[in-house]
C-alpha cells in the first residue's frame, strides 16, 4: 500500500511540475503567410518559445512567421519551457491553421495607350487599349479623308485594360485610323486594310 502512494505522489507531483507552465498562440492569415504570437504563463528561469510550423519548419522566438508553398490547412504549434529545466517546465499549444493563395490585384495602367492587331489587317481587327483614368470613351476609325467609317465603342469606362474585336462591313482595302477618345485627348494608330 505504501509503494501505492508513493507511486500516486511521484505521478502527481510530476504532472503538477508540467502543470506549472501553459502557452496560448494568437495569428493572422495574410494569403499564404501566417503571423504568429504566443505566450507562455508559469515558472521559468531561460523562457523559451519554440514553433513548429505543419510543415516540416520549424522556428524559435515569442512571435514568428512563416510562409507557405502552398494553399491548405496546416496544424501549428508553439512551445513554451524553461531551458534551465524543461523537465518542470514544458508546454504546448496546437492550432489547425487555414492559408489560402491570394488573388493578385490588377495594377491599373499609368498611361493611356491603344493599339491594334493584325495589322495590316482583312475582315477582323483586335483593338487593345488601356485606361489611366475614368472617363468618356469613343474609339472609332477613320478612313484617309477624317470621313468617321465607324464608331467600335462608346462608353463611360473605368481605368483598366481592355479588348475588343471589330469586324469591318463593306470596307474597301486602304489606310485607316483607329482612334480613341478619352475626356478630349485623342490617341491614333495607322491601319491598313487589305481585302482577300
Amino acid at each position: 500500500m505504501k509503494k501505492l502512494y508513493t507511486l500516486i505522489a511521484s505521478v502527481t507531483l510530476a504532472l503538477a511540475a508540467q502543470a506549472q507552465c501553459q502557452v496560448t498562440f494568437t495569428y493572422t492569415t495574410n494569403g499564404l503567410t501566417v503571423n504568429a504570437s504566443a505566450v507562455g504563463t508559469g515558472t521559468a528561469t531561460i523562457p523559451t518559445y519554440g514553433w513548429d510550423w505543419g510543415n516540416s519548419q520549424i522556428g524559435i522566438g515569442q512571435t514568428a512567421s512563416q510562409t507557405y508553398a502552398a494553399a491548405g490547412t496546416y496544424q501549428v504549434c508553439a512551445y513554451f519551457f524553461d531551458l534551465a529545466d524543461t523537465a518542470s517546465c514544458n508546454a504546448t499549444s496546437c492550432q489547425n491553421v487555414a492559408v489560402t493563395a491570394t488573388s493578385i490585384t490588377e495594377i491599373a495602367p499609368t498611361v493611356n495607350a491603344i493599339s491594334a492587331s493584325p495589322n495590316p489587317f482583312t475582315n477582323k481587327l483586335t483593338i487593345d487599349y488601356s485606361l489611366a483614368t475614368v472617363g468618356d470613351v469613343e474609339i472609332s476609325v477613320f478612313d484617309m479623308t477624317g470621313k468617321k467609317v465607324a464608331v467600335v465603342a462608346k462608353d463611360k469606362m473605368n481605368p483598366g485594360h481592355y479588348e475588343l474585336v471589330w469586324t469591318p462591313e463593306n470596307l474597301s482595302s486602304g489606310i485607316y485610323f483607329v482612334q480613341m477618345n478619352i475626356n478630349g485627348q485623342v490617341y491614333t494608330k495607322k491601319l491598313v486594310h487589305t481585302i482577300n
